[in-house]
């Protein structure tokens, strides 16, 4: 069958899975489409993140609350055991499914990415699933992951910085989340405030504010709420670096 055939209906299925909610078989054909050398366009791109993110995030809100019930518990009990096994569970559904997807992006994707925004863009979904794992791990491999994490934000960052506008969604999005990896990751208030500050001073002075009838920067601009709340509840609690 002729590629561009082969192309368009699995991205067109991928498309009509989107819009009916059926993200686990979205991700299949896009996947497929992947494995087969096909790039993905912005919305494309876009359904496949969901598609992950849509799996692995209720199993890391189960596992952050199952984690705090346990610590809260002072009588060791049957109910531990059971907790424990459900917990073991979790771990490895999100390590799956992280693994996946980071074997997706940088054996299929990143490799043949030619322009700064896409590579921006999934170098941070990388990034981010990398601290997902970490936030699993201990002792050598807590400190291996954390650091790739670390390090794939700011190559990232380096990148974005340089070639994205300060009003660019992925951009504005990358810089949210790796503020919240020096405040979550490397208990650093002060380090995720410097860039979260810095960003929202960026875009700000960039013009995403300013009145625009096609409202280009509206995504932009719900992601620096973001940023705002959370530098709001820093603020705080960071200690000037000196």
């Amino acid at each position: 069958m002729n590629s561009d055939i082969v192309k368009e209906d699995l991205l067109f299925s991928a498309g009509i899975c989107d819009r009916c909610s059926i993200p686990n078989e979205a991700q299949r054909f896009l996947s497929d489409a992947v494995h087969r050398g096909f790039e993905l366009d912005i919305d494309q791109r876009e359904i496949l993140s969901s598609s992950y993110k849509s799996q692995i995030l209720p199993l890391r809100n189960s596992w952050r609350k199952l984690k705090s019930l346990m610590a809260a518990n002072q009588q060791p009990s049957q109910t531990d055991t059971v907790s424990l096994r459900i917990l073991e569970h979790l771990e490895s559904r999100i390590r799956i499914i992280s693994f996946e997807f980071l074997e997706l992006i940088h054996t299929h994707i990143i490799p043949t990415l030619t322009g700064h925004e896409g590579r921006v863009y999934y170098m941070k979904l990388e990034a981010d699933y990398t601290r997902y794992l970490s936030e699993l791990s201990s002792g050598k491999d807590h400190t291996r992951l954390t650091e790739r994490a670390h390090n794939l934000y700011k190559k990232a960052a380096d990148i974005a910085l340089c070639h994205l506008p300060a009003t660019n969604v992925v951009r504005v999005n990358l810089m949210l989340n790796f503020s919240v990896f020096y405040y979550e990751v490397y208990n650093s208030p002060e380090r995720a405030c410097i860039l979260g500050k810095a960003t929202y001073n960026q875009a700000v002075e960039s013009g995403v504010l300013d009145p625009d009838p096609e409202d280009r920067h509206a995504d932009a601009r719900a992601i620096l709420k973001l940023i705002k709340e959370n530098l709001s509840l820093w603020t705080n609690q960071a200690v000037p670096i000196p």
